[in-house]
């Protein structure tokens, strides 16, 4: 089945490495057969649109059970003059960094570089390097995520740096952000809009989520935005890629559940996904639908005739606006919340039991959230086992109007809620309905479209 989502069938899909060049995005990436384990292989793909994508299968190998790359960390590529450089993680017992080249993507070249653990910093954690030139100090600058030797303290994780001036020699400069917050850092990424440096990292010990702060300098101070997070915790690893137009995408992987099954655990079932990056009048990054994927789905229909008002005082009331059908799918929706405490947009709803997916949004509080309804508690047994709740904080007060696109793609689906994303799984086809309820007060729903089916 075509998908939006790259997820070839059968495997699961994972921590792109992203390159551009000439109107064409590369990415090195694993991609293994759902459900399986041990060292992999990394796989090149390309599309030029996030639409198309073209497999060139299993071109950089992984090394020999008694070499340091016996699996694979990520890493970054880059091009200096004629000559691709793509420095990259390898552990065997401990980690270290790695380097290969070549004057063809296709055909790169392993080399003797080592860049080994500094002291004082943990041996299984010194991974998915990133380097790119940086103005500010007239050098190559590599970022990378680590934790350091602390005892038995968990909150060591650290993004570290080395400088160079010909990618081979490295000055190692210490600690780049170090927060105490978090376990470890994971697929760092650096980049510059306007006056605001960024960086990125994927956390697991928190929310699992792809966070970031922002600094004037390059040396810091590292300061939280007003939201720091890219997407909800089904959405990891994610690295960013720009073009030659500017635009910027975050490339990462929405993961899945296991046996595919909406009670289940988050586990292998990965598709990449690419989010585009924008930075708001507050120096803060919102995220927004590529315009190619946009452009993909098919022309749009209403489903209200005009504006309608939502009202229920002292409890719930749903209005079913109709049905959409198919494995593709687009809502585009613009609310007022009025004076509500919550409202909802119920998609695949069986009219008959009002069994649905759910997005609610609690406007005071100002988040919004992503489960089924009825959602029983997660405990056993299994038939009572509900769907795992997954949050995203979203400035809804002092906001007129909420403007909101859900994607629909086959089992993924990905929700833009003013410039805020939260991705995740619908493994279950509960019926064909959808629907928008309120919850103690009144809503304004002033538009409601559906775009059904792919163009492509």
């Amino acid at each position: 089945m075509r998908k939006l989502v790259y997820q070839p069938e059968g495997f699961s899909i994972g921590d792109a490495m992203p390159f551009y060049e000439n109107g064409c995005f590369y990415f090195y990436h694993y991609k293994h057969k759902t459900g399986t384990q041990g060292p992999q292989n990394w796989t090149l793909t390309t599309t030029p649109d996030f639409i198309h994508f073209t497999d060139h299968g299993e071109l950089f190998k992984h090394g020999k059970e008694d070499e340091q790359d016996y699996i694979f960390r990520s890493g970054t590529l880059l091009k200096i003059d004629d000559v691709y450089h793509f420095f990259y993680g390898g552990d065997n017992i401990v980690e270290c960094l790695l380097h290969a080249y070549g004057t063809d993507i296709k055909n790169l070249h392993k080399d003797k570089f080592r860049l080994p653990i500094e002291p004082g910093y943990g041996p299984t954690e010194w991974r998915d390097p990133y380097v790119s030139w940086c103005d500010e100090i007239n050098a190559y600058i590599l970022i990378l995520g680590t934790r350091k030797i602390q005892g038995e303290k968990f909150h060591n994780g650290c993004t570290v740096w080395f400088t160079s001036i010909d990618l081979v020699n490295w000055i190692f400069k210490g600690d780049f952000w170090a927060p105490d917050q978090y376990t470890t850092h994971e697929m760092p990424d650096l980049f510059k809009i306007g006056d605001w440096w960024y960086l990125l990292i994927s956390e697991y010990s928190d929310n699992t989520q792809v966070i970031y702060r922002r600094s004037k300098s390059i040396s810091g101070p590292w300061e939280l935005a007003s939201s720091d997070a890219l997407d909800g915790c089904s959405y990891f690893a994610g690295r960013t890629v720009a073009d030659d137009k500017g635009r910027r995408f975050l490339c990462g992987w929405i993961c899945g559940k296991f046996d595919r099954n909406d009670r289940a655990q988050m586990g292998l079932d990965n598709g990449m996904w690419h989010h585009q990056v924008y930075q708001e009048n507050d120096g803060s990054l919102g995220v927004k639908i590529p315009e190619p994927i946009y452009q993909a789905f098919n022309e749009r229909r209403s489903l209200i005739s005009h504006e309608e008002v939502l009202v229920s005082p002292f409890g719930r009331k749903e209005d079913m606006l109709g049905n959409i059908s198919g494995s593709h799918f687009m809502v585009e929706a613009i609310i007022e919340a009025g004076d509500a405490n919550a409202f909802s947009i119920n998609l695949l709803e069986n009219k008959e039991t009002g069994e649905a997916y759910e997005y609610k949004f609690f406007i005071p509080e100002n988040r919004f959230m992503m489960s089924r309804t009825p959602n029983h508690g997660i405990v056993p047994p299994d038939h009572f086992r509900g769907m795992e709740k997954l949050y995203r904080n979203c400035q809804f007060t002092g906001k007129k109007e909420i403007h909101i696109q859900i994607i629909y793609d086959d089992t993924f689906v990905i929700a833009y809620i003013n410039g805020t994303a939260l991705s995740g799984r619908f493994y279950s086809q509960l019926g064909e309905s959808v629907s928008v309820a309120v919850f103690n007060g009144q809503v304004k729903i002033k538009e409601f479209y559906v775009r059904e089916g792919l163009k492509i």
